[in-house]
């Protein structure tokens, strides 16, 4: 297969979200691995009259594509659920049956869906692998959030973002010390504030004659602007950690790099949960 067919194999795949079945008249002119290329488009031979071994295999591909694109947790719940088990512990509607009981039940049901009340399903459930030990689908989609962020580690937790924010803060700035952060924060780093008893350096953000909020100033970021702020802060000392919200409300992302330069702080937490 020369250059040029392969480059054109490429194009085609390249231009597909979904799998591309090709059909051809020798096998030959098709030597190079789809695989190898990262392709998601398959090659058959419809000359010799192999119609159900084509059928058998085009759903083998599908399979193991779908396989493929599936993120481990996803995947394992999907399973779960096409198993159809039936477990004695929480939720109590049994994978939405009980709410098949009534009228209105019936409603609920039908406006959410059998799959997503069936997939509604306890911690506990040993298929699905372990939250608090870190095992199973839930272990590797932590590792496969991590591969895809780019990131040492990654942990999934209940609660949302809210209760992250105030994991991260806990662990970083303990009782009785100073943290710098954002006067845009989320209320749930103001409820850390009040649960971890630490000293609050308000960086303060700019905002405009309409009433929307820019981001910080880099000036805020200066040794010289967090030490006055450590003199006019009762009780303060120099920040063990700072907490800056990025991307902002409105959507704007600060240089992360420039910050991590800059910042002269052990840590910083950046709450990306508005990132659009």
């Amino acid at each position: 297969m020369n250059t040029a067919s392969i480059c054109a194999a490429i194009s085609i795949s390249s231009m597909n979200t979904f799998l591309l079945y090709a059909f051809i008249n020798a096998h030959s002119t098709m030597d190079v691995s789809s695989q190898d290329l990262r392709m998601t488009l398959w090659f058959f031979e419809y000359a010799l009259g192999l119609s159900e071994e084509i059928a058998t295999r085009i759903g083998q591909y599908t399979r193991e594509y779908l396989e493929n694109i599936t993120p481990p947790f996803t995947r394992a719940l999907f399973n779960y659920v096409q198993e159809g088990k039936y477990t004695f512990c929480t939720p109590g509607h049994m994978g939405g049956s009980a709410y098949q009981k009534s009228p209105v039940g019936c409603l609920f049901y039908d406006f959410f869906g059998g799959n997503t009340l069936k997939a509604d399903v306890s911690i506990s459930v040993t298929e699905l692998g372990s939250l608090l030990d870190h095992t199973g689908p839930h272990l590797e989609a932590e590792e496969y959030i991590a591969r895809a962020f780019g990131a040492e580690q990654s942990y999934m937790v209940t609660n949302g973002t809210s209760t992250s924010n105030k994991i991260v803060g806990m662990y970083s700035a303990p009782a009785g010390s100073t943290l710098l952060i954002d006067r845009n924060c989320h209320k749930s780093l103001a409820h850390l504030l009040m649960m971890s008893d630490v000293v609050p350096l308000w960086l303060k953000p700019t905002r405009n004659a309409l009433g929307i909020l820019g981001g910080i100033p880099r000036r805020e970021f200066t040794r010289d602007s967090i030490q006055q702020k450590v003199r006019d802060t009762g009780g303060a000392q120099w920040p063990v950690h700072a907490v800056i919200t990025n991307s902002t409300y409105d959507g704007l992302l600060y240089n992360t790099t420039w910050l991590k330069e800059t910042l002269d702080v052990p840590s910083i937490h950046f709450d990306s949960a508005w990132v659009p």
